[in-house]
Formats: structure tokens, sequence, C-alpha cells
């Protein structure tokens, strides 16, 4: 009974189509909040930075003007003799002390300072008092918290003789006040207190025109200006409203003044609206460009892999599969050229899987017979050195056990490595069998082995080419004399084997192009190195290409194969 197979509610094209616009709308929202607050962040900081500047540049122009107007008082002040009739009271006329103050304050806006009234208290008591517009009296002056203020305190108010006070008060909030301590500049005496009345639009213009708002405490903390737009603010009674504005602060001179400079944070945000209006407009732009883009190419490579998923259906139903057309040339129109192609060759293998095991069967039964002959001949060598050892030829019943030693290690293929006291038997065999061929004292052989080498592993039969290259090549115009030396040792945890022959030698340009993988190996000479590359391509195929074989020559001199292998110990040692 077959199952139901019901239709997945969202299909592989909804389901890519969905994550690729879901994907599309976060990396949209999640840029827009980083790049807002990299903007945001970022001009807020060279807001304050500009702040900073500029609040330290208005604290240096407060001082010096402060500075001016205190010298021009205190010139002001001996030039017209304010004080001068406390020196003849007998004399003394309001009238004259009346106009020595309208000349006072005429000469002070003269030179550019801004005076709505002046107030003195001499060392006697007397008040005096002069309004600029002639508007107030002194009896309204002494309703004034700042007259109280100073007929209260006017000993103990002053930090030091002759000093000067800036204050501002309630009750008279746009009115600022200079009051001085004035001593005679040539006697030092005192002679009474002097106040200045400022309007506070002047200490604007002092101030000139910025892009932020300004605050100026004196030197107790209480507040003496603010711009007009920070009043309301300023008497606000929430703690938090000071946290809605940017403040840079600084100090006035060596006054003890305290300059801020403030920027409403809103103000400074607005700046991003507009940024991210556009952002937002330019994004549903681009939304809606990707889902028109998403289901377009979604289409085709859709279409090539729901036609796979058919094929594959059909192929596990056993239905015959019909060739798939690509409906696009992207990596899924190469899936499906390697499906066709892979159904071809499926189909193709089926057909031929007959042919395939009775080809191996022939193969393996030929290999049993190539294999025959050699154990055929190895048999013979025994019974011709059973037939000698009873004719009394001992020579023959030896050469016959050392061939036939050699022939069983070259036909036994169960391993590849052996120890290399078994592989240095091998090569004293072959010698002695080279010796008795070439006969006499033509070849003699040296094997010097360091101890605790010979129970390494080594590649079977590596050294017989070896020693076989150097009795063909390097010995065979030596007619007496030739030697090959032997010798193996450790350095840098590899095992080194090097093979000497006293021989003729040759070109080193010769040796590497022996050496070479690329060499030809079609004349007869190249053939009889075969053997040479052969060991070369036996030790990086087991061990890899930072092992191998070096051989140094000079003609005349000899030849040096030097064979680096890893230090690899038997099983039973390591057992």
């Amino acid at each position: 009974m077959k199952s139901l197979r019901r239709r997945p509610f969202l299909g592989i094209r909804e389901k890519m189509i969905l994550c690729c616009i879901l994907s599309t709308i976060i990396t949209i929202v999640f840029s827009d909040l980083v790049v807002y607050w990299i903007y945001q962040k970022d001009i807020t900081e060279k807001e304050f930075f500009y702040m900073e500047d500029g609040n330290q540049i208005l604290s240096d122009n407060i001082d010096n003007l402060i500075s001016t107007i205190e010298e021009k008082l205190v010139a002001e002040l001996e030039y017209c003799a304010v004080f001068s009739y406390q020196d003849d009271l007998s004399n003394l006329y309001v009238a004259d002390v009346m106009r020595s103050l309208k000349r006072l304050v005429t000469l002070m806006k003269m030179r550019g300072t801004n005076v709505k009234s002046i107030y003195i208290l001499d060392q006697y008591t007397c008040s005096y008092f002069y309004d600029t517009k002639e508007e107030l009296q002194l009896e309204d002056f002494k309703e004034k918290t700042v007259y109280q203020e100073i007929r209260d305190n006017y000993k103990t108010m002053f930090p030091r003789q002759g000093s000067t006070l800036w204050r501002s008060f309630p009750d008279n909030p746009d009115e600022i006040y200079l009051i001085k301590h004035y001593i005679h500049s040539e006697t030092t005496d005192y002679k009474g207190v002097v106040c200045l009345t400022f309007d506070k639009d002047y200490f604007h213009t002092l101030l000139g025109e910025h892009d932020f708002s300004s605050i100026i405490y004196d030197e107790n903390g209480y507040l003496l200006y603010c711009s007009e737009d920070l009043r309301s603010s300023l008497h606000s009674e929430d703690d938090s409203v000071r946290d809605q504005y940017l403040i840079s602060s600084t100090s006035v001179g060596k006054r003890g003044w305290t300059l801020e400079a403030l920027v409403n944070r809103s103000t400074i945000l607005a700046r991003t609206k507009s940024l991210a209006g556009i952002l937002l407009i330019v994004e549903l732009v681009v939304l809606i460009g990707v889902i028109f883009v998403i289901a377009y190419l979604f289409r085709g490579m859709l279409g090539n892999i729901l036609a796979l998923d058919k094929s594959f259906r059909d192929i596990n139903a056993g239905k015959p599969v019909d060739h798939i057309i690509p409906r696009t040339g992207d990596e899924t129109a190469y899936l499906c050229h390697q499906f066709n192609t892979m159904y071809e060759e499926l189909t193709q293998s089926v057909e031929k899987m007959a042919q395939d095991s009775t080809l191996r069967e022939r193969a393996e039964y030929n290999a049993l017979l190539a294999q025959m002959n050699p154990h055929f001949l190895y048999n013979t060598l025994e019974s011709i050195s059973s037939m000698a050892k009873l004719s009394g030829q001992e020579e023959i019943v030896r050469a016959i056990h050392m061939l036939g030693y050699l022939l069983r290690a070259s036909i036994n293929g169960s391993t590849q490595k052996i120890p290399l006291q078994e592989e240095l038997l091998y090569i004293r065999y072959y010698l002695e069998l080279q010796k008795l061929v070439t006969g006499g004292s033509r070849l003699e052989w040296d094997i010097s082995i360091e101890p605790g080498t010979e129970q390494y592993l080594v590649p079977k039969l590596i050294l017989q080419p070896v020693v076989e290259n150097s009795i063909i090549h390097g010995l065979h115009l030596i007619e007496d004399d030739g030697i090959i030396v032997i010798t193996s040792g450790k350095k840098n945890k590899c095992l080194i084997l090097e093979v000497y022959d006293n021989g003729e030698g040759t070109r080193q340009e010769e040796i590497d192009r022996i050496l070479s993988e690329e060499g030809q190996e079609d004349s007869r000479h190249d053939r009889a190195h075969i053997g040479i590359r052969s060991i070369q391509k036996r030790i990086h195929i087991l061990y890899g290409p930072e092992y191998g074989m070096q051989m140094e020559s000079s003609p005349g001199n000899g030849m040096i194969v030097r064979i680096i292998l890893p230090l690899e110990k038997c099983e039973e040692e390591n057992a």
C-alpha cells in the first residue's frame, strides 16, 4: 500500500524566496541601526569638540573683556575724582557728587561700557545713586536685593581690599552688577563701594553670537548669566532637564567662574532625521527590486532543482528518466548536465557489468599462471642444488642457494618494508653472486652499519638497484680494486643510507637528469637507469616528497648515492 504523500504547505521555492526576503529585511534594518548609531555618535562627538574649542575661546574673551571693564572703572574713578569730596566734608554738595557720577557713566559709555546705573556707598556709609535714564531714584534702588547685600555685608563680602565682584540676583534677573571695593591708588585708603548696573543684553553682546547657549556661574557657584533660551529650563525643578543638553564646561581665567556651553541633544539628533528619511525611501525601493530579482532568479534555478528531484524519484521508482534541459546557465545547470551524464554512464555500466565480471575472473587466472613460472624456476634451482651437493660442487651449491634466496625475496609480495639487517643480507648475497660472475678481485665491498640502525624498516630491495648501477656503470671499466662501500646512520630524525663506489663517475647534470621523473626512457642507456628512478618514485609514494635520493658525482671521482628515509622501527621491537 502506497503511503499518501501530502504536498507541504510551503515548497522549496516559496521557502527560499521567503528566507531571502527576510534576510534582506533583517540586513537592511541592522545596517540602518548601525549607520544611524555611527552617524549620531560621530555628529555628537564633532559637536562636542566644536563646543569645547569655542567655549575655551569664549572663556578667554570674557576674561579679557571683564578685566578691561574693571580697569576702565578704576581709571575713570580716579579721573573723575568721584570720592574727592571726602577730603573736605565742609564743602560737600550732593549736586557735585551726582555730576561726578554722571561724568563717570558718560566716560564709561564712551569707552564702550554700557552702564545702566551707578551706586556708591562711601566710607561714611553715605549713599549716592545715578540712573542713566533718570527713571529710578535712590529709594527705588534700595528695594533691590543688591542694595541689601552691599549695605549688610560690605565689610565682609570682599575677599581683599580693592577686589571686584560680579553678581546677579533673582529679583532682577535681567541685570548684572559689578561691585567694586575701591581704595585710592596712591594712599591705598578705603574710599567706599561702587556698584555698576549692566543690562544682560549688554552682557550678551560681550559674549557674541555662537551656535551654542552659554551659562556663567560666579566663584561661589551662583548663576551670573544664562542665555535667554535656557532660563525656563534652569528654573525647572526637574533635575533631568540638564540631561537633555550636551554640556562643555571650562573655567574663566583665575576668577573662579565656570562657563558652560550647552546644545540641546534634540537639535543634534534632528540632523539625523533627514538621513533616516532618505535611507528609508532608498531601502524600500531596494527591497522591492530585490524581491523581483529573487523571484526571477529562483524561477529558473529552482526549476532545475525540481527537475532533478523528479528524476531521482523516477530512478528510485524504476521508471524511465527523461533528459533534463536546464532552464538557466548557473551551477544548477551544471548539476543537470552532470546528472544526464551520470545517468547515461549508469545505463552503460549496467550493460557492462557482466563483461567486467568475466574480465576480472580472467585477470585473476592469468595472474596465477604468471606467478607459477617463478615458483617453478625456484623449485628447479633447489633440485639442481641438491644434485650439485651430491656431486661435491660446494661453490655451485652456494651460488644456487644465494640465487634462490634472492628469487624468493623478489617473488614474496606479502610486505613492502623489511628491517635494514634483512635488506643487507640480500645485498651481501647479490654482491657474492656478482663477484662470482665478474671473478676474482675485481669487486670488493665494505658494509659499515651504525649500531641500532639495523632494526629500522626500509623498502624491500631498495639497495639492490643502486649497487647494480654502481657495478654496471661505475666499475665496468675497472679491472682490479673496485670497491663498494655501504653505510647507515641517523641524522635529524632520518635514516641515512649511503652507497659509494670508486668507479669512473659522471657529470652532475647527467645525474640530475637520471633522477628527474621527466627524463626520457627511450634510449638503451636510459633504460639502464630505470631502477634508480623507480627507487625515487617508491620512496615518494611510501613516505612523501620530503624523502628520497641524492646523488653526487664528478668524472673520475666515483659516485655517492644517499637514500633518506624516516625512522620507522619494526613492529616486533615496538611491541
